[in-house]
């Protein structure tokens, strides 16, 4: 596989996810696909932007587009990190690394998925904000994208979870956010859904 999966095109992507290799693999994919969010979410914006008049305030959408571009290449980073991290951990159980080694690694492994999962919801509330200032012919764009997101989170969240359990160490404080998140992450697309429906 190239060093960036952004760098090969989506077939081989997906061959590579269907193949037999410990990476790409759901972490990657989940990220992948909240990228691709984020990416409707800002053609959204651009459109909204453009039809505005002339003389028009564009102050918030600019902020907006901003946000969901600095969001975006989060999520790039993530996706190419995800597997890297993982298969760092497997080298290390093949090679009878320490504790302390494998602990760390395995906190790699957890730490890159949660940075996408936020990244995930800080752009659902972008979504979100965007709602009153889009007009209603890319409404459905948006709730696609809000979907995707709210879904991309909890596929990220389960990879936390199966992580979590192989740590012997008290992670009850990453536990409690990776609640928090799956918890925002359907509060605000099912908000999102129901915001765009009266559009």
């Amino acid at each position: 596989m190239q060093d960036s999966i952004w760098a090969a095109t989506l077939n081989v992507f997906s061959s590579d996810l269907a193949g037999p290799q410990s990476s790409p693999a759901a972490g990657s994919a989940a990220a992948v696909s909240s990228r691709l969010a984020v990416s409707l979410l800002i053609k959204v914006l651009e459109i909204a932007r453009r039809r505005k008049p002339v003389a028009g305030d564009c102050t918030e959408l600019d902020a907006l587009l901003h946000a969901a571009w600095i969001e975006s290449e989060v999520l790039a980073k993530a996706a190419d990190e995800d597997g890297a991290a993982f298969a760092e951990y497997l080298k290390g159980i093949r090679e009878k690394a320490d504790g302390r080694t494998l602990h760390m690694a395995m906190l790699k492994a957890i730490e890159v998925p949660m940075t996408a999962a936020r990244s995930s919801v800080r752009a659902l509330a972008l979504s979100r904000a965007a709602v009153p200032l889009i007009p209603s012919f890319v409404a459905a764009d948006l709730g696609a994208a809000s979907l995707l997101l709210s879904g991309a989170v909890r596929a990220l969240l389960i990879t936390v979870d199966y992580n979590l359990r192989q740590l012997t160490a008290d992670m009850s404080d990453l536990a409690a956010e990776r609640v928090r998140l799956e918890d925002e992450s359907g509060t605000q697309s099912e908000a999102i859904v129901h915001q765009i429906q009266l559009k």
